[in-house]
């Protein structure tokens, strides 16, 4: 038996139809959770995007689901820790005119204040350590170094990691009014 906590959530919601495709026994842990990005689009052409500079290498969550179930039931696995990642370094700047092409409409990204951002994590009842390791962490000059592209999703499932442009197509309905 396999627990999957957040099996609603992006990860979660991946995992469940995996393991239950390979016949393992599952129970499922969920939590509603609301998603701001794709209502921030849903809303209009503007949207907050903080640290909109710092690089990262996104992930889609079918690619992360899919390790997790390799992981869980092969033997080959056991005892593993892997570091995942996307195929590419992007800054959220970049994955937003990326979303913009893929939805055939502009979308202008507004960077708030890092004391913004702050204010807004702790009222969404984030502690105050873990909001201020945040912001340290996304403006420290290593973030861009930590941005690394790593071979761990083609290794492991034996195929290469969605790039971001094909994970906003698969999606575009969420970041609609018809997909809400």
């Amino acid at each position: 038996m396999i627990v999957v906590t957040g099996a609603t959530g992006h990860v979660g919601a991946e995992v469940v139809p995996l393991l239950v495709e390979r016949d393992v026994p599952v129970r499922v842990v969920t939590r509603r959770q609301p998603v701001a990005f794709p209502a921030a689009v849903r809303r209009g052409d503007t949207v907050q995007v903080p640290f909109a500079s710092t690089p990262a290498v996104p992930i889609d969550p079918a690619d992360i689901a899919a390790v997790a179930v390799a992981a869980l039931t092969t033997g080959e696995h056991r005892n593993v820790a892997y570091k995942l990642s996307g195929p590419q370094v992007l800054t959220p700047a970049d994955e937003l005119r990326l979303l913009g092409e893929v939805l055939d409409r502009p979308l202008r990204l507004v960077e708030p204040e890092a004391a913004t951002f702050r204010s807004w994590m702790l009222g969404a009842g984030m502690s105050e350590a873990a909001v201020d390791a945040i912001i340290a962490r996304s403006l420290s000059p290593e973030a861009a170094d930590a941005a690394e592209v790593l071979p761990t999703v083609a290794e492991v499932t034996g195929r290469p990691p969605t790039t971001f442009a094909s994970w906003a197509e698969a999606h575009a309905d969420r970041f609609t009014d018809t997909g809400a």
